[in-house]
């Protein structure tokens, strides 16, 4: 992520809510939830945003 940093200050991502596992690596990283995307990959199937601030 220090590539990112130098360029931009905010990095978000989509995640299938019911990938836990993927979740918890992102939480990990710092990152941190933001929303619901419904029907992101297609009917039923919503995304999770998540986000984490690069300059902290």
């Amino acid at each position: 992520m220090n590539y990112a940093q130098s360029k931009c200050d905010v990095m978000s991502l989509e995640v299938r809510v019911e990938n836990t596992v993927a979740q918890h690596v992102y939480t990990n990283l710092g990152f941190q939830y933001g929303g619901k995307r419904k029907n992101y990959y297609g009917e039923g199937e919503d995304a999770l945003v998540m986000w984490v601030n690069l300059n902290e």
